[in-house]
């Protein structure tokens, strides 16, 4: 998804999170699995986490790593 968003709107980069949010498990993933990926055109980086809490709780970390990601990405290009 990272990789496609840069691709068709053409951005320098980009985030995206694809996961399980709760309350139960989806797809054979326990609830509060999160991919985040960032993207740039030097590549892309996809990390799997696994966030404890409930539905709201997942999203909040899931939000804070994901622009954790991306800004670690800003300061190495």
């Amino acid at each position: 998804m990272a990789r496609g968003v840069l691709d068709t709107v053409g951005a320098d980069v980009s985030v995206s999170v694809t996961g399980v949010g709760g309350p139960g498990p989806e797809e054979g993933e326990r609830s509060g699995t999160v991919f985040i990926s960032v993207s740039s055109h030097c590549g892309v980086r996809t990390v799997r986490n696994q966030f404890p809490g409930s539905q709201s709780e997942v999203l909040g970390l899931t939000t804070v790593h994901a622009l954790r990601h991306l800004k670690n990405l800003l300061l190495e290009s």
